[in-house]
């Protein structure tokens, strides 16, 4: 056991954004989302990425939930829950989607230290989204929660099992690279609520030239072809706004705005313009593609 727990205490794992993040995608996006979240200023958004300054960072973790597409890889989010009630400070206020998280998890009690403050509002806010889906809301208590409240008095086997399980979890939970013991996966917005979506994604095909770079670019594959058929999935939509960053005809448009999932069906023509040989996609039926007429860039295909 003391080789095991010595050789854990020499693993790291870099607090980094990590290949996903939408800002290795494409220099086009716009994405400030983990910077905004954190309040200690250790993120950086430079050309060649996302940086993160382990020396600023406190691991608060809020930086996670923030990001559209999971992008922050080494952390584990800090917060405490006392059976199924989520226990909140004054400080660290959580987003939205890290109470769905938690929704998601079982959590139906959210303690906070007082009434009518901003996270009073956020759980309003949270609140109406769930009242929406028809189903249960959080309800809200107001200050300490004891962690022994409703607690059984423990024989003494079933105290010293408890406590060797206790110390096996909180070696996982304390050593253990936080990638090792925590999926950031689990904050994907997309899904989040079987047949719901967060955001509408909007096409306008009078502007759209089906360059397919919103197509390729996409994390979420919101973008699909089928034959002559573009399918727009908007319950795969995460919110990065991606495409509309990348969109060079300024066609796109994603807004939140909790709806139904839908899949929507646009059909267009597979063609080969015969000024330049090339294979491009249309609205409808023509000889020369978008570039050729001075608009637009051929396929990335």
């Amino acid at each position: 056991m003391p080789l095991l727990m010595n050789w854990l205490e020499s693993l790291t794992y870099d607090i980094k954004a990590g290949g996903q993040c939408v800002r290795n995608a494409s220099p086009l996006s716009t994405c400030t989302a983990c910077k905004e979240s954190c309040e200690k200023n250790a993120i950086i958004i430079e050309k060649s990425g996302v940086q993160i300054v382990k020396e600023q960072c406190n691991g608060c973790g809020l930086c996670i939930p923030s990001c559209p597409v999971q992008a922050i890889e080494g952390l584990s989010p800090n917060r405490k829950t006392i059976g199924d009630t989520l226990v909140l400070g004054e400080d660290l206020q959580p987003t939205k989607y890290e109470l769905f998280h938690f929704y998601k998890k079982g959590i139906r009690t959210i303690a906070i230290p007082k009434g009518g403050s901003e996270m009073q509002i956020l759980i309003d806010e949270t609140n109406e989204i769930l009242e929406k889906i028809n189903t249960n809301l959080f309800q809200v208590v107001t200050g300490p929660v004891h962690d022994l409240k409703g607690q059984t008095r423990l024989s003494r086997r079933d105290f010293f099992s408890k406590l060797a399980k206790d110390g096996k979890n909180l070696a996982l939970s304390t050593v253990t690279p936080a990638k090792w013991r925590f999926d950031q996966d689990k904050f994907k917005r997309a899904g989040m609520f079987e047949g719901w979506a967060f955001f509408q994604v909007h096409l306008d095909s009078e502007k759209c030239t089906l360059c397919e770079t919103c197509f390729r670019l996409c994390p979420g594959k919101v973008f699909m072809t089928n034959g002559s058929l573009l399918v727009i999935d908007t319950g795969n939509c995460n919110g990065c706004s991606l495409c509309m960053d990348v969109c060079r005809d300024n066609a796109l448009r994603v807004k939140p705005d909790l709806q139904r999932a839908l899949e929507l069906v646009a059909t267009f023509l597979p063609l080969s313009c015969q000024k330049c040989s090339c294979d491009f996609l249309s609205w409808e039926d023509t000889d020369i593609c978008p570039i050729c007429q001075g608009s637009g860039q051929h396929s990335l295909s």
